[in-house]
């Protein structure tokens, strides 16, 4: 009869022993495929933030051009001649902000 327990008992130990380890398995399976999808929908939302920058500084691009077209017009009727402004540098300094911005979304990927 004792034997018999023993055998019972090494049983249930090696059953709760396997029934932990697949536990524990199922629970590191889940765990990663919730970081993952954390991870994935983190890379989306800097992805489509990436986007909405670069429209803003197209937007901001085009606000530029509508204000020196509004002050060449307004220069034009005071002075009757257009003013002299360089935007070379303006314009070059947008184009690296917009292209940083870029950078920093393929360091994601």
């Amino acid at each position: 009869m004792q034997k018999v327990v023993e055998r019972a008992h090494d049983h249930f130990r090696t059953s709760v022993e396997t029934l932990v380890r697949l536990t524990a398995e199922i629970s590191d399976e889940t765990h990663t495929k919730t970081l993952n999808t954390r991870l994935k929908d983190a890379k989306d939302l800097l992805e489509q933030a990436a986007a909405y920058e670069i429209g803003l500084g197209m937007e901001l691009e085009e606000v530029k051009g509508k204000i020196q077209e509004a002050k060449s017009r307004i220069s034009e009727r005071l002075l009757g001649k257009p003013p002299v402004t360089d935007h070379s540098q303006e314009s070059a300094l947008t184009t690296a902000y917009l292209v940083s911005s870029t950078g920093q979304l393929n360091l994601i990927r």
